[in-house]
């Protein structure tokens, strides 16, 4: 019969009761031994972009994925993911809320934060419960790269994500009527509520205005 056991948390199991000869032990229960090879990291790459590429297309979602490609490669997203259940799992929860929001959000960040949220969630707490510390400046500023704030992040690939989307919203400062960014105060709610505030108004009623689909409905209902 073929036998599928993870080595090393079977002879951690069983270490205890044999001690030094849990090898012999194992050996006499598995005659033939063929490891596993670990999973390539570039396999591991193509597989999360062919995914998420899925995701998108499925969801409409004009995002292309090679824009997330520098963040994953040199950004510390690539970090978080070590196997393929990993990927799963942060594709899967992407379905629940962002086929909905990303109208109102920036969805290159919104994407970056989802995997701190999911593989680092005391990391996902403490940026919102910082902005409601520190308050606009918070906000505004993020997070430098080696400032004491940063260094309270117990995650690397936290800290990396962070340092990038801080400097993106530095370079974006001017133009975030576009940009919608994590960390400019008028969208940093959305990204942790999921919705648009009550007293805002929508990126797509602003859109829809700009287009003038409110005006000929306003001016329909008026003749």
């Amino acid at each position: 019969f073929v036998l599928a056991y993870d080595k090393r948390i079977i002879t951690q199991a069983l270490v205890k009761k044999y001690g030094e000869y849990v090898s012999t032990y194992l050996e006499k229960i598995v005659q033939v031994d063929f490891p596993v090879p670990a999973i390539l990291e570039e396999d591991i790459s193509e597989m999360f972009f062919h995914e998420l590429d899925d995701f998108l297309n499925e969801h409409e979602i004009p995002f292309s994925s090679s824009n997330l490609k520098n963040a994953w490669s040199y950004h510390g997203l690539k970090m978080y993911f070590q196997t393929i259940r990993q990927i799963k799992r942060y594709i899967n929860s992407l379905h629940f809320h962002l086929p909905d929001i990303y109208p109102e959000i920036n969805v290159l960040d919104y994407l970056l934060l989802e995997g701190i949220r999911i593989f680092d969630p005391m990391g996902y707490r403490k940026i919102y419960t910082d902005a409601e510390t520190v308050g606009t400046r918070r906000v505004s500023q993020g997070y430098s790269k080696g400032s004491n704030d940063m260094k309270e992040f117990q995650n690397e690939a936290t800290q990396l994500i962070l340092a990038y989307l801080s400097k993106k919203s530095v370079h974006f400062q001017y133009h975030y009527d576009t940009d919608k960014g994590l960390f400019d105060g008028r969208f940093f709610e959305r990204y942790f509520t999921m919705q648009v505030p009550k007293l805002d108004v929508s990126e797509q009623e602003i859109a829809d205005f700009r287009n003038g689909v409110s005006n000929k409905k306003y001016y329909s209902r008026g003749l």
